[in-house]
């Protein structure tokens, strides 16, 4: 029998549009313009889950989830909202609501997460450990009150899931990233300051500190410093008065110190923040308190700060772009997150959380990842990191078939990369143990590049065919591992 969906919102166009794309995805769906109807709705037939705009004509979303609930305390609820009205959302979170979606968002999320909603309910005391979840000696006994769901936040894809969850690694560099993340007091409001390469997941880790906080269920807001330009970060990092400059709203704006109450702020790409915004920011954590533009009342700021920068911040202020006394300030607790070639243990595990998710998305049924393709996803560099290795399972998935991910389904740049050594070996592993290994990858990428052919495959190494069979041998390389290359096919 199809689960029903109850939409309620005020906005006719997207309660229509909701309704039409869940009704093609085989759901049961009603639809409700205001608080009066939705709770009439409900109470003619009990719907398995609603969708719930917290700012309604009539009443407040609110209200209106307290009421559902009392009718039907096993009803999933998602709660819909705009950026104003963010804490409302966290509200209907703290009274029994799901999740929340930020208006505009993505219907194929949306989609994900009704599905993800709907399954949780149907199972709700399976205590099945979360598919991918990261390392177990950290995590097993995780008291993220968001586990296994998608954690509060501004920014992000709503069907990701919890910080905690897509952590994963098992690599000695992300053990000590998890190490750190979970040794910090639960009660702890000091500041952090994460580093690391653009797309290595320095938003996921402060979501991650920030969710095993006692301020989870607080509100996480994140603002990058870098896209907003200078003489309009102040006000979006402080709020201002009605009428504080000339086109401001009459009746002023929250920044994000203060509409994260006592939860999460997250200073993106603190790096390009201005010299002078740094004199403020450094006043406002020395006093813990502000003042919005154009105003006198100064605001308490119960916020914990968590910065992020992909330079290296120390060297930012040996060279005079950073203020040394902010550095000083804000990294009370650093956390560095590796980039992917020096995790290369951790790439496959990360493809094959991106291939379940974006097979859900996608309706595709990718189950594994041949072992050729393995070896060139590990032997690439992946300049750009998770993010990059995220888009490419993306666009796999969403424009390939079969149930396999193939040598053939990979980029040019993946299968053509050439085996670099990152560092020296590792403990317990010989120089000699390194260097063949090394010497495997440039065969077996050689022998992708050639399409399988010896022949070809030895000119490219600069090697006589007899001299390449027998490092071949040596290295117990198989004859089922000369891969068809994508451009030769």
């Amino acid at each position: 029998m199809a689960s029903s969906i109850l939409v309620v919102d005020d906005e006719t166009s997207l309660r229509n549009s909701l309704a039409r794309v869940l009704r093609g995805n085989g759901y049961s769906v009603r639809v409700a313009g205001c608080a009066e109807a939705a709770l009439g709705e409900a109470r003619k037939e009990a719907p398995d889950l609603v969708l719930l705009d917290v700012c309604l004509p009539d009443a407040s979303g609110l209200e209106v989830l307290t009421q559902l609930k009392q009718l039907n305390e096993h009803v999933v609820v998602i709660a819909m909202t705009a950026y104003e009205s963010t804490r409302d959302a966290l509200l209907a979170m703290k009274r029994g609501a799901y999740d929340y979606l930020s208006k505009p968002f993505n219907l194929d999320a949306v989609k994900l997460l009704i599905k993800r909603a709907l399954e949780s309910a149907q199972a709700p005391n399976s205590g099945e450990e979360p598919a991918g979840a990261p390392c177990q000696r950290h995590c097993a006994q995780c008291p993220c009150p968001w586990r296994g769901k998608p954690a509060a936040r501004l920014c992000g894809d709503p069907w990701q899931g919890s910080a905690c969850d897509r952590m994963i690694g098992t690599s000695p560099a992300m053990c000590n990233v998890l190490d750190i993340i979970h040794r910090l007091p639960a009660n702890s409001g000091s500041n952090v300051l994460i580093e690391g390469e653009t797309g290595t997941g320095k938003e996921l880790a402060a979501r991650a500190v920030h969710e095993l906080s006692s301020r989870a269920t607080e509100p996480i807001l994140a603002i990058c410093c870098g896209s907003i330009p200078r003489e309009l970060m102040e006000s979006e990092l402080f709020g201002y008065e009605g009428g504080a400059y000339t086109g401001a709203r009459p009746e002023g704006k929250l920044g994000v110190f203060e509409a994260a109450g006592g939860g999460t702020l997250f200073l993106d790409e603190i790096g390009e923040l201005d010299l002078k915004l740094q004199v403020k920011l450094l006043r406002v954590l020395e006093t813990k308190e502000f003042a919005r533009v154009g105003g006198l009342k100064r605001i308490r700021l119960r916020a914990r700060l968590i910065a992020a920068t992909n330079r290296h911040l120390k060297r930012e202020v040996d060279e005079g772009r950073f203020r040394p006394d902010l550095y000083y300030r804000l990294n009370v607790v650093q956390i560095t997150l590796p980039p992917l070639r020096d995790r290369r243990n951790d790439i496959i595990p990360l493809a094959e959380t991106f291939l379940r998710e974006y097979n859900a998305l996608f309706g595709k049924h990718f189950e594994t990842i041949s072992a050729p393709a393995r070896r060139l996803m590990e032997n690439y560099a992946w300049p750009g990191n998770i993010r990059e290795l995220r888009n490419t399972i993306e666009r796999i998935v969403l424009l390939e078939t079969g149930d396999a991910l193939l040598p053939n389904h990979l980029p040019q740049e993946v299968v053509s990369s050439v085996p670099t050594v990152t560092g020296p070996p590792a403990e317990g592993e010989s120089s000699g143990d390194k260097l063949l290994d090394v010497e495997r990858r440039c065969i077996v990428t050689a022998l992708a590049r050639s399409g399988g052919n010896v022949v070809s495959a030895a000119r490219l190494l600069g090697l006589r065919r007899g001299a390449l069979r027998y490092r071949m041998d040596k290295l117990g390389i198989p004859k089922d591992e000369l891969v068809p290359h994508p451009l030769t096919d």
